[in-house]
């Protein structure tokens, strides 16, 4: 498929097979399939994942690939199958950069299935909607999915609920996220941060807010809830955020969603450890030391429902994009910033790039 205004080659940042990053002045610009749109990148988010796919991307002959995974854009072409989505339409998505040639976010250039990207409202910027899509999809998939947390669905007529979530890393980018969607399931949400995003967590919905480094935390948070918590997600993954974490709940124990699969730390066996990885809903198989992850139908529909969510929540007020730290430059600042967040410089905000 090709189109008079899409060139053949694009600008990229490709991890070389020593790890470091580099821009491709001259790197193909992906081919789309029937049932996939192209969108030129206008703006990029970095977190976490884009570091872990740093470390793991492949050391093959050939074309380098591209890393990234949140992205902003214009739909510039769709598959022929494509009847959602139109050339000109102002998108956003994530892709799992870092494993292919033809697909990254780092690029001028991405290609995503239509149906996982959402339209975004006028509301937002292409900075905001592209902090936004591998956060809100992980956290859908962890607290709503059958076999992780199972809360209720979102609803516009949704009652509030007098039971209580913790959250660990509320000021987290998924953090941020679980507060807002947790509360718009009619939960009340305990969670912890350090004392700076207090302010921000409670304009988020968070009922409670404590010091992740107060020695007595685990007894303040039992104090404020109860005692009652059944319903926890570690959205930092540590082996001793798993373990305080497991303290916080109640004498009946629970299910703790935790967003790092290696520091799967068990200190209570009434306290259910699950892990959860959003690429499942990408149609991608993944493979950890010790543990394989099947591409998932059921994740990527429920991604789907939620593409077409996104917006009206949004315009409704439940859904804010993470606080944006711009760093300029384009796709060479993309290294400084990955810097920022491996050096743990990032705090309660989602470094964006302007391509």
């Amino acid at each position: 498929m090709s189109s008079p205004s899409i060139p053949n080659y694009m600008k990229a940042l490709v991890v070389q097979p020593d790890k470091t990053l580099a821009v491709a002045h001259n790197h193909p610009v992906p081919t789309i399939n029937e049932n996939e749109v192209l969108v030129k990148t206008m703006s990029v988010a970095l977190g976490p994942p884009d570091l872990l796919a740093l470390k793991a991307a492949p050391s093959s002959p050939g074309l380098l690939p591209i890393l990234g995974c949140d992205w902003a854009g214009e739909v510039m072409q769709v598959g022929t199958n494509v009847t959602t989505r139109k050339a000109g339409e102002r998108v956003a998505g994530f892709v799992h950069g870092g494993r292919s040639a033809e697909r990254g976010a780092f690029a001028e250039y991405v290609k995503s299935p239509a149906d996982l990207v959402w339209p975004i409202p006028e509301a937002l910027s292409f900075e905001e909607a592209a902090s936004m899509s591998i956060g809100t999809y992980t956290c859908v998939q962890a607290l709503y999915h059958k076999g992780r947390l199972e809360l209720p669905l979102l609803a516009d007529d949704v009652s509030q609920k007098d039971e209580w979530v913790f959250i660990y890393g509320g000021s987290s980018s998924c953090g941020q996220y679980a507060i807002q969607l947790a509360r718009a399931s009619g939960f009340k949400v305990v969670t912890t941060s350090s004392p700076r995003n207090f302010d921000l967590l409670r304009s988020l919905g968070a009922t409670a807010v404590f010091d992740y480094r107060d020695p007595a935390v685990v007894d303040k948070v039992k104090a404020v809830t109860g005692d009652t918590i059944r319903y926890g997600l570690d959205a930092i993954g540590l082996s001793d955020t798993q373990e305080l974490s497991q303290r916080i709940f109640g004498s009946e124990g629970g299910k703790l969603l935790t967003l790092m699969w290696a520091n799967k730390t068990r200190v209570r066996e009434d306290v259910e450890l699950i892990f959860t990885l959003v690429h499942t809903g990408l149609g991608l198989t993944i493979d950890m030391p010790g543990a394989h992850f099947p591409a998932s139908p059921e994740d990527t529909a429920q991604m789907v429902a939620f593409a077409a969510t996104i917006p009206r929540l949004v315009e409704q007020g439940r859904l804010k994009p993470n606080p944006i730290r711009r760093l300029a430059g384009g796709l060479a600042a993309i290294s400084e910033g990955l810097n920022l967040l491996e050096e743990g410089k990032v705090s309660g905000e989602k470094i964006v790039v302007v391509l």
